[in-house]
C-alpha cells in the first residue's frame, strides 16, 4: 500500500526574494495499492487531468466535470510508477492555474519521518484500494483512517476503487467491491465520496475531481484551529539512509555519464586558477539517480540537477567551488546529504520530503535557502551560525512557530502555509525587510513592534485568522511598509474595509495586491472627516449667518453601524467572518448542510464505531469552524447512538445541541438496553432537556453507573446532581464494567495471535472441496502445538505416553505404536529419528547448533547441541523440554507414523494414503450429520438465503472435538444445548421501529442478495438487500441474529450484537454492515465468505454485552 502526496500552489513566478501571489498548497496523501498507480500516475506524468463525468452528478457529492481539470504537465520522464518520488505539474482547477506536486511512497517506511506532517497540512486525502481485493478496503479502515486521526487532519476524504486488470490466466476473483458496497464502507469511513477508477478516462475524472474539493478545503482551512506538532517517525535516521541506498537501485533510474555532462555545459569563465572552464551544468529532467559523473568535473559553480530522481547528493561533494545549486524537484529526505563547498552562496531544495531543516553551520557564505514545499515541523538551530543568510523559504512545510533565527541578517522570511499561531521570533530578525507568513493561524500581528523589525517594507498576512481591525493600526509605526497583504482574512469583511486600512496606513503603495490610488486615500480621509474641522471654519469665516452641514455620504459614525449591525461589535469582525452565520444556518438540518459538513459529520460517526477518538468518547458537541460545523438534531441520534454502541463508546458529548427532549428520552432507552456500554451523556447547554429532566431520571439506568450532565440546562442543582450519578456504587459498576472491557480485549488480542494457526486448520477441516488439500504435518511437529490447536496434539500424547512412560532412547529402545504393535529400534535407527527431529525443528524455524565432528561418520547418541532462532510454542515445551534431550518427544514421533526410514529431503507430514483416507471418512461423517441437521431444521420452503441446519451441525462437531460416530449414527445435537432459540417455536415480539428482517423475507417485500462475512466485530458481516416494495421501508435486523456458514468451512459464525434499523429504498438495493461476535473462538475468522441467514436467535442480554462474555458462554457449552 502507498501513498500519493499532492500540492498545490497557484501558478506565477516565485523567485527569491520575491513576496509572491496567493500561493496556496494542497497535499493529497493516497493509500494507493500496486495496479492502481501506473494509471493514475501515468495521467498525471502526461498532465491530463481534464475531468469528464459524461455531465453526471454522482450519488457520492462528487459532480461531474466540465472540463476544467487539464494542465500540461512537467514530471520528469521515464520510470514505472515505483520511481515517482516527487512530481510537479500544472493544471488547471475552475479556471485557475495550479501547480499539483505529487509525492509517491509516503506508506514506505524509509518515510515513517515525514508521514505526520505529510498528513497534517493534507487538503484532502485519496484512498485508494482495490476493487478485486476487498481486504485492500478493509485496511483503509485499519491503517489509513486511524492515522489520519491520530495526525489531527480535518482534510477530506475521498475512497476510490481501482479496478486492476486481470493477468493472462488470473481467474475471476470471487469477490469484488462494487459500487453500492464501496459507498456504504466510504460512508461508514466518514468520506466525502466513494468513486470508481477503471480506466485512463475515470482516472483522469477523479483527478480532477479530488483538485476541486481540495481547492473548496484550502480556501476555509484559515478557519480550522490550529494543529499539535506532529511527532516525527521512530526510526528517522535508518529510514534515510535505507532511502538513500536504494535511491540508486529504482528501477527505470538513470545515472549520470560524463558525455551528458559535456553535453550540458555552458558559461565559460576563468576559475580560482586563472585557467578557463566551463562553470555551469544543467542536467534537470532527466530522471537521474546518480550524480557520480559530476565529480569528474570539480570547476563547477552553477549545478542544476531538479527535477530528477535524486535520494542522494553525495558527488557534489567533489565541487569544491560550487556557488549556487539547485536541488529541487527530487526525492532528498535531508539536506546534508554531500560534503559541504566552502563557498556554497545558494541553495534550493524545494519540493523534495525533507523533515529537517539540518546543520548548515559549514556553509558560513550561504546567502539564499529555499526548502519550499517539505514536511520540516520545525525550523531547529542548524542556521543560526549562518550570519550571511539574506533569504529563507520556509514555505509549504508544517511548521509552527518561529524560533532558531536570533540574530540572522534576513531580509526576506517567506514563512506561507505553515501552522504558525503568532509572530513570536521575528522581532530577532532586526533587519528583515520582507515577510510572508499567508496561510497559517494568526490572530495577531502585535508581535511585529517597528522597533525590533524597522525596515520591514512588504508584508502578507492574508489567509490568517485576523478579525480586529486594531491590528492594522498597530503597523502604522513601520514607516518604509509599502505594500501589505491582508485580504482574505475576517477582518477584510468589515464595511469600507480598504478605507479603514488606509485611513490607518496612509504610506502604503499597495493594498492585497492592488495599487493604491491617491483618489483612494482621499476618499479615506473623507470618510474619517479628516479635513471637515478646517472646511467648517472656512465655511463660518465666509458665510457667517448660514449653518454647516457635512454632506459626505459615508461618516465613522455610519461605519460602526454597519459593524453593529453587521457583527454586533466594532472593528472587530469575530474569528470566523460572516461565515459564521451562514454555516451555523445550514448546520442545524440535515437537508441543509454542505458537503464538508456532512463528511464531518460522518467522520466523527466513523470514530464512533472506531471505539472513540480518544478511546471511549464519542464527541458530538465541538466540531470547530463553521464549515465542518454540525449541530446535531433528534434526526441525527439514531446514526449516533447504532455508531455509538458499535463502538462500545461510555461517554457521549451532546452538549450545546438542538435535542429536544424526546431526543434526550431515546438516548437514555439505548443507554438502558443491556448490551450497551454508553455510561455518560453531556447535554450541557441543552435546554430542552429541563422539561424532560424528570423522565430522564426516572429511567436513567443508576445500578450500572450511568450519568447525564446537564449544567446550563435550566435546571435545579438538586436534579443536576441527582443525573451526575455520583456514587460509591456507581463508581464500582463502572469500574467492573471496565475491567470486563479489558478482559475481553485481550482475548481478542490473543485470539490474534492464534489465527495463522487456526486458518491452517480450516484449511485442513474444509470438507466442501472435492479432493482433500495436502497432508498436514503430523501431531508431533511444532505446528501442531501452536496456540489454539495444541488440543488435538495434547490428547494423543497423553494416549502415547499412557503406553510408553519411559519414552524411547539410549536405555529404551522399544515402545509400543498407536496401532497397538511392539516395536524395537537399532542404534543407527534411533540416531536417524533424531536427525529427523532435528530436521522437524529446523522446519519450524530452529537453528541447531551441532557439538560434534563433522567428518566422524559414525553414528553417536552423545552429541546434543543447542537449538536458537524461532521460539517453540510454550506447549511444546512444556510437554518436551528439554527438547533436544527428550526421549518423549522421539516416542510420540513413532506414535505419530514418522519413522527412521523417512526421506530426510522431505518436510514431515503425515502419510499420503493415510491422510486421504482419514480425511474422506471425516468428510464423510460430517456430511451425514449436516444431512440429518438440516432436514430438522431446514424443512419447508425458506426464503433464499435462509438455512439454519448446518449452524447446528458444525457446532454439534466443535462440541465433540471433531470426533464423529460413524454416518448412521451421526446426530446433531438440540440447538437448545447452545441456549438458542428458533423462531417457528418461540418468536420474538415485534420490534420498536420497522419491521423485522425474517418478516420482511417470509413476505416478500425484500430479498437477501447476499450475505458476506469478513472477521468478527465491527463491519464483519455485509447485508445486501433487495427491495420489491413500491415504499421505503425500515428493516429491522435484531439483535442475537446469527448468521451460519453454508457448507464445512470451519469459520466462526457470527452473532449481530446490536439492533440495526436499515433504511431500504424503495425498489433499491441497499448494502449494510453489520458489527457482528464470533461465536466459537477455536476456528479461523470468515474471509469473505458467503454467509446465510439463520432462523435461530441468542437473546441473553447479559453475555451480548462483550465477545469475551459470548466467547465463555459458547466455548462452555461445546465443552459440555
Amino acid at each position: 500500500i502507498y501513498f500519493l502526496l499532492l500540492r498545490l500552489p497557484l501558478l506565477g513566478p516565485q523567485p527569491l526574494p520575491l513576496l509572491g501571489p496567493v500561493t496556496p498548497v494542497l497535499l493529497l496523501p493516497v493509500d494507493l495499492l500496486e495496479f492502481g498507480r501506473p494509471r493514475l500516475l501515468r495521467v498525471l506524468r502526461l498532465g491530463r487531468c481534464r475531468g469528464r463525468r459524461r455531465g453526471r452528478r454522482g450519488r457520492h457529492g462528487l459532480r461531474g466535470g466540465d472540463g476544467d481539470g487539464g494542465g500540461s504537465g512537467e514530471a520528469p520522464p521515464g520510470g514505472g510508477p515505483t520511481a515517482i518520488g516527487s512530481t510537479v505539474i500544472t493544471t488547471e482547477i475552475e479556471g485557475e492555474l495550479w501547480r499539483v506536486r505529487l509525492t509517491d511512497n509516503l506508506g514506505d517506511a524509509r518515510f515513517d519521518g515525514v508521514r505526520p506532517a505529510a498528513l497534517q497540512s493534507a487538503h484532502l486525502v485519496l484512498m485508494c484500494f482495490s476493487t478485486r481485493d476487498p481486504e485492500s478496503l478493509a485496511s483503509l479502515r485499519r491503517r489509513w483512517v486511524t492515522q489520519l486521526w491520530a495526525a489531527g487532519s480535518e482534510a477530506p476524504t475521498v475512497v476510490v476503487g481501482v479496478g486492476g486488470q486481470r493477468a493472462d490466466g488470473d481467474d475471476e476473483p470471487k469477490e469484488q467491491v462494487d459500487e453500492e458496497l464501496g459507498s456504504a464502507m466510504a460512508e461508514r469511513l466518514g468520506s466525502l465520496a466513494f468513486v470508481e477508477c477503471d480506466s485512463m478516462a475515470s482516472a483522469r475524472d477523479v483527478l480532477g475531481e479530488a483538485f476541486k474539493a481540495a481547492k473548496e478545503f484550502y480556501s476555509l482551512q484559515w478557519q480550522l484551529r490550529p494543529l499539535e506538532a506532529a511527532a516525527a517517525g521512530s526510526g528517522a535516521e535508518p529510514a534515510w539512509k535505507l532511502h538513500e541506498k536504494r535511491g540508486a537501485e529504482e528501477d527505470g533510474g538513470e545515472a549520470l555519464t560524463e558525455d551528458a555532462v559535456r553535453a550540458r555545459l555552458s558559461v565559460l569563465g576563468r576559475t580560482p586558477t586563472r585557467q578557463h572552464a566551463y562553470l555551469r551544468c544543467d542536467v534537470q529532467e532527466l530522471g537521474l539517480t546518480s550524480l557520480d559523473a559530476l565529480s569528474s568535473f570539480p570547476h563547477l559553480q552553477f549545478v542544476n540537477v531538479s527535477k530528477n530522481r535524486l535520494c542522494s547528493l553525495e558527488p557534489l561533494g567533489a565541487l569544491r567551488r560550487l556557488l549556487h545549486l539547485n536541488a529541487s524537484h527530487n526525492h532528498l529526505m535531508r539536506t546534508q546529504t554531500f560534503s559541504p563547498p566552502s563557498y556554497l552562496e545558494t541553495v534550493d531544495m524545494s519540493y523534495n520530503t525533507i523533515a529537517e531543516v539540518g546543520d548548515w553551520s559549514a556553509h558560513a557564505y550561504l546567502r539564499e535557502l529555499n526548502l519550499r514545499g517539505n514536511f520540516i515541523s520545525r525550523v531547529g538551530e542548524g542556521l543560526l551560525t549562518n550570519k550571511e543568510l539574506r533569504v529563507l523559504d520556509l514555505s509549504e512545510n508544517n511548521i509552527g512557530a518561529i524560533e532558531g533565527l536570533d540574530g540572522l541578517g534576513l531580509t526576506s522570511l517567506l514563512l506561507a502555509h505553515n501552522r504558525l499561531q503568532s509572530l513570536e521570533g521575528v522581532s530577532s530578525l532586526c533587519a528583515l525587510q520582507a515577510l510572508d507568513v499567508r496561510h497559517n493561524a494568526i490572530e495577531s500581528v502585535k508581535a511585529l513592534q517597528d522597533d525590533d523589525v524597522p525596515r520591514l517594507r512588504a508584508l502578507c498576512v492574508a489567509d490568517n485568522r485576523i478579525s480586529k481591525i486594531c491590528e492594522v493600526a498597530g503597523l502604522a509605526g513601520f514607516e518604509f511598509l509599502c505594500d501589505l497583504v491582508l485580504s482574505p482574512n475576517p477582518v477584510a469583511e468589515l464595511p469600507f474595509f480598504r478605507s479603514q486600512v488606509l485611513h490607518r496606513l496612509p504610506r502604503l503603495r499597495s493594498l492585497d495586491n492592488i495599487a493604491v490610488e491617491a483618489e483612494e486615500k482621499i476618499k479615506a480621509e473623507v470618510v474619517y472627516g479628516v479635513d471637515v474641522e478646517a472646511r467648517r471654519e472656512i465655511f463660518e469665516e465666509l458665510l457667517p449667518k448660514e449653518s454647516f452641514v457635512d454632506r459626505r455620504m459615508m461618516k465613522e459614525e455610519g461605519l460602526a453601524e454597519l459593524e453593529m449591525e453587521k457583527f454586533g461589535t466594532q472593528g472587530d469582525a469575530g474569528t470566523y467572518g460572516a461565515d459564521r452565520a451562514e454555516a451555523e444556518a445550514s448546520s442545524s438540518t440535515v437537508g441543509g448542510r454542505t458537503p464538508l459538513q456532512h463528511a464531518a459529520f460522518r467522520r466523527r460517526l466513523a470514530m464512533a464505531r472506531a471505539g472513540g477518538w480518544p478511546a471511549g468518547v464519542a464527541d458530538f458537541s465541538d466540531f470547530g469552524p463553521p464549515f465542518v460545523k454540525v449541530m446535531v438534531t433528534d434526526d441525527d441520534l439514531p446514526q449516533i447512538l447504532e455508531a455509538a454502541v458499535e463502538g462500545g463508546v461510555q461517554r457521549l458529548l451532546l452538549g450545546g445541541s438542538a435535542v429536544t427532549g424526546q431526543g434526550a428520552r431515546s438516548v437514555v432507552e439505548a443507554m438502558s438496553e443491556g448490551s450497551a456500554s454508553l455510561a455518560h451523556v453531556d447535554f450541557t447547554g441543552c435546554t430542552a432537556i429541563a422539561g424532560a429532566a424528570k423522565d430522564l431520571l426516572a429511567a436513567l439506568p443508576t445500578d450500572r453507573g450511568c450519568s447525564i450532565e446537564a449544567a446550563d440546562c435550566g435546571l435545579k442543582r438538586e436534579k443536576e446532581q441527582a443525573l451526575r450519578n455520583e456514587s460509591e456504587a456507581s463508581a464500582a459498576a463502572l469500574s467492573a464494567a471496565e475491567q470486563e472491557r479489558q478482559r475481553s480485549a485481550g482475548l481478542v488480542e490473543q485470539y490474534a495471535g492464534k489465527e495463522e494457526a487456526l486458518e491452517d486448520a480450516a484449511a485442513e477441516a474444509c470438507f466442501d472441496l472435492e479432493e482433500p488439500p495436502p497432508p498436514p504435518p503430523p501431531l508431533c511437529h511444532p505446528l501442531r502445538w501452536r496456540p489454539g490447536v495444541s488440543w488435538e496434539a495434547q490428547a494423543s500424547l497423553r494416549a502415547c505416553v499412557a503406553k510408553n512412560p519411559q519414552g524411547i532412547g539410549r536405555d529404551s529402545l522399544s515402545m509400543t505404536t498407536k496401532a497397538g504393535q511392539k516395536i524395537q529400534l537399532s542404534l543407527s535407527e534411533l540416531v536417524e529419528l533424531r536427525e529427523l527431529r532435528r530436521l522437524m525443528l529446523i522446519e519450524w524455524g530452529c537453528e541447531h547448533h551441532d557439538d560434534f565432528n563433522e567428518d566422524d561418520d559414525s553414528p553417536s547418541l552423545d552429541s546434543i547441541g543447542a537449538l536458537s532462532g524461532k521460539p517453540l510454542p510454550e506447549d511444546f515445551l512444556a510437554a518436551f523440554g528439554p527438547v533436544l534431550e527428550s526421549a518423549r518427544l522421539l516416542c510420540f514421533m513413532l506414535w505419530e507414523g514418522v519413522h527412521p526410514s523417512d526421506d530426510p529431503a522431505l518436510p514431515i507430514r503425515r502419510k499420503k494414503e493415510e491422510w486421504e483416507a482419514d480425511w474422506a471418512e471425516r468428510q464423510k461423517r460430517c456430511y451425514a450429520l449436516s444431512a440429518r441437521a438440516r432436514s430438522k431444521y431446514d424443512s419447508g420452503d425458506p426464503p433464499n438465503g435462509v438455512a439454519s441446519g448446518q449452524l447446528i451441525a458444525h457446532f454439534t462437531y466443535l462440541a465433540l472435538r471433531g470426533s464423529l460416530p460413524p454416518p448412521d449414527k451421526c446426530e446433531p445435537k438440540s440447538h437448545s444445548a447452545f441456549g438458542l432459540k428458533v423462531l417457528r417455536d418461540c418468536p420474538r415480539p415485534d420490534p420498536e421501529r420497522g419491521i423485522d428482517l425474517h418478516d420482511a423475507l417470509s413476505s416478500g417485500e425484500v430479498a437477501i442478495e447476499a450475505i458476506t462475512g469478513r472477521g468478527f466485530g465491527r463491519d464483519s458481516v455485509i447485508l445486501r438487500l433487495l427491495s420489491s416494495s413500491e415504499e421505503d421501508l425500515e428493516i429491522t435486523v435484531r439483535q442475537g441474529t446469527i448468521f451460519q456458514h453454508p457448507g464445512w468451512q470451519h469459520r466462526q459464525n457470527l452473532l449481530v450484537c446490536m439492533e440495526y434499523v436499515v433504511m431500504v429504498p424503495a425498489g433499491g438495493l441497499v448494502v449494510k454492515p453489520l458489527s457482528a461476535y464470533s461465536m466459537n473462538s477455536s476456528c479461523a475468522s470468515p474471509k469473505g465468505s458467503r454467509m446465510t441467514l439463520t432462523e435461530f436467535y441468542f437473546d441473553d442480554a447479559k453475555v451480548l454485552t462483550s465477545q469475551g462474555l459470548v466467547w465463555d458462554y459458547f466455548d462452555g457449552c461445546f465443552q459440555k
